[in-house]
């Protein structure tokens, strides 16, 4: 399938934090639920509609090509000053937002497959954080597995056992 189709991009030096949070312990993976975007435009709905105070909820974005460039990963706010996300809403969300990092694929996977590149940025950016913080591939989870609200998210097309096929066996 798909995840494999590219090799993955090297680790961008913006992933690495100056004092990296040792909380981190999962690994939550969603969809943006729309055909385009980037982090400045979910940085404004969670701050103007979700009334979130750190505005974007997901500590990283990956662009599909509309919107943003296809694969680019940007390193959002919460990433860079390891603030909790805001990326699981409702019943233990709370917790799972202080140790969970939150991904979102900028997509409707419930309409479309991920791009080719997506997948590749996406197993380069989880196997960097695996190592660094020993995060185990049980604990990657798409944000409807975890979240107390029925949700579809991260889509019907963005197949977690794939992932994580790709990610233990680079």
């Amino acid at each position: 399938r798909l995840i494999r189709e590219l090799p993955p991009p090297a680790p961008d030096p913006a992933w690495a934090v100056a004092n990296p949070s040792p909380r981190w312990r999962r690994i939550v993976l969603h969809h943006s639920g729309t055909g385009r975007g980037n982090p400045e435009a979910f940085d404004r709905y969670h701050r103007e509609r979700m009334k979130f105070a750190n505005g974007l909820g997901y500590h990283f974005v990956i662009g599909n090509g509309a919107g943003m460039p296809d694969g680019a990963v940007v390193a959002g706010r919460r990433w860079l000053e390891q603030l909790d996300g805001a990326h699981v809403v409702g019943g233990t969300g709370q917790g799972l937002n202080a140790e969970a990092i939150g991904i979102c694929l900028v997509g409707n996977f419930n309409d479309t497959l991920p791009t080719a590149r997506q997948l590749a940025s996406l197993r380069s950016l989880l196997a960097y954080l695996r190592r660094e913080f020993r995060i185990g591939i049980d604990a990657i989870v798409g944000h409807g597995d975890v979240s107390a609200k029925s949700t579809d998210c991260p889509g019907a097309h963005l197949y977690i056992d794939e992932i994580w096929i790709a990610v233990a066996n680079p």
